[in-house]
């Protein structure tokens, strides 16, 4: 069974850590405090910081899953505030700049193991898992029980299988 979700983005300039609320589907938690770390974070201060969010995923009732899930607004409010910051701080010019110099990885817990899938980004912040040549998702799984530069450097290596329409490998 999911307990736990986050997504990660990697980019030139940063790396983003969020958690999902895990219902009928995961959203977005939109009372977050994303991490942003530099690219080249100590595998150790990674790991550490994935753990954290992963702490902060949870397990939500239907009845805060509906509220959450009709809340377009504040999702899109949510979203907006952090692109903002994002070209703010790191210089992007738009939101498009940021996901074309983007990768993304997705953590999850499922059944006391730690899942990390690759994704492919196959538009302007849409997603798929990431297949190799055979069409079988790339995934890896691991103990729940991974030190903090374990988590971190096998999220790292994740990245490597990422796949996006905007970047060539």
């Amino acid at each position: 069974m999911l307990k736990k979700f986050i997504f990660i983005e990697k980019t030139s300039k940063y790396i983003s850590i969020s958690s999902y609320w895990v219902g009928r589907i995961n959203l977005l938690n939109t009372q977050q405090t994303l991490i942003y770390l530099n690219p080249n974070v100590m595998s150790s201060d990674f790991g550490k910081a994935i753990k954290e969010k992963l702490n902060e995923s949870d397990l939500i009732s239907e009845d805060l899953f509906m509220f959450h899930f009709n809340d377009n607004e504040g999702l899109s409010l949510f979203n907006k505030n952090e692109e903002k910051k994002v070209m703010s701080v790191y210089g992007y010019k738009s939101a498009k700049a940021i996901c074309k110099d983007a990768l993304f990885v997705t953590v999850l817990v499922i059944n006391n193991s730690i899942v990390i899938r690759s994704t492919h980004q196959d538009g302007l912040g849409t997603f798929g898992t990431a297949r190799d040549r055979y069409g079988k998702a790339i995934e890896f799984t691991y103990s729940i029980d991974l030190s903090d530069e374990e988590l971190g450097k096998a999220v790292m290596d994740a990245f490597e299988y990422s796949t996006s329409i905007y970047k060539k490998k």
